[in-house]
């Protein structure tokens, strides 16, 4: 399958980072289960790398890295700035830096990636860190519950 690169810069302190997604999207056989699991939870990704050579031609290798979408928020029931909030705070406490990604507007994507080199065992467990955290603190049922 032929992918189409794009790159995205990210500028944060205290280094800078470029991740590269690939087009069109696949999960990565590393963290595909973990990715599942977050997605069937509710929370909406868009793109995901694990980084690891297993993964990955070695010319594809790259930032390990999750980006969430912000879901349709039509009802209500869930408040965007609190859901991106909580997430930043997923991400931070498992090891990734997020950064809020907004076109001319409100924030529409979160990432989180992880900088320098990690062992395949670093990476990995820091995506199940995330994915346990997720589910133990589940934001979007507390919400709803919340509400009701």
């Amino acid at each position: 399958m032929t992918h189409q690169i794009k790159k995205v810069f990210l500028k944060t302190s205290p280094i800078d980072c470029e991740i590269s997604i690939y087009e069109p999207f696949e999960i990565d056989s590393s963290i595909a289960v973990i990715i599942e699991e977050i997605n069937n939870l509710g929370y909406t990704t868009d793109a995901s790398c694990s980084g690891l050579r297993p993964d990955h031609d070695k010319d594809m290798q790259g930032t390990p890295y999750i980006i969430f979408k912000a879901p349709n928020f039509e009802n209500g029931n869930i408040n965007k700035e609190y859901y991106f909030k909580f997430l930043a705070y997923a991400l931070e406490r498992c090891g990734f830096i997020p950064v809020s990604v907004a076109q001319s507007g409100p924030i529409t994507d979160l990432i989180g990636y992880m900088p320098g080199t990690l062992s395949d065992f670093g990476v990995l467990s820091k995506f199940e860190a995330l994915c346990v955290m997720l589910r133990k603190r589940d934001f979007l049922n507390m919400s709803q519950k919340a509400k009701s």
